[in-house]
């Protein structure tokens, strides 16, 4: 029995995926406990494939920004970086799949922002 074997490389998969990304300007601390937050812009990226920034208006220094993020697939988001370097951390609980759907989604934010932020990459895994 003879097989033949094609040696044609597989093309590189591309993730799509959308991203939200919410401005607000909030206090936050031991003072604000019951902090109240302004909503000053809502900014839609997507869809496109991955690693694809978000450009956003420049922020406020303080500012918390939030990132809503659907993909394809079961990849889910490994990290969330700017250009002005905010640490970025994942919303507790807030990560899911639907199988069935073939989709994730995941909320991540930056409290505190530097001011100046205009770019929002999202980075997954597989």
């Amino acid at each position: 029995m003879n097989l033949a074997v094609n040696s044609q490389r597989l093309p590189a998969v591309k993730l799509t995926f959308s991203i939200i990304v919410l401005i607000l300007e909030a206090s936050f601390g031991p003072a604000n406990a019951a902090a109240q937050a302004t909503l000053i812009n809502v900014t839609s990226c997507g869809p496109g494939s991955f690693p694809a920034p978000c450009t956003i208006p420049s922020t406020g220094s303080g500012n918390l920004l939030v990132v809503g993020w659907t993909g394809e697939g079961s990849s889910n988001l490994k990290s969330i970086a700017d250009n002005a370097g905010n640490r970025y951390t994942e919303a507790q609980g807030t990560q899911a799949t639907d199988q069935s759907a073939g989709v994730s989604t995941d909320i991540w934010y930056a409290a505190g922002i530097t001011q100046g932020t205009t770019s929002v990459t999202s980075h997954t895994h597989p």
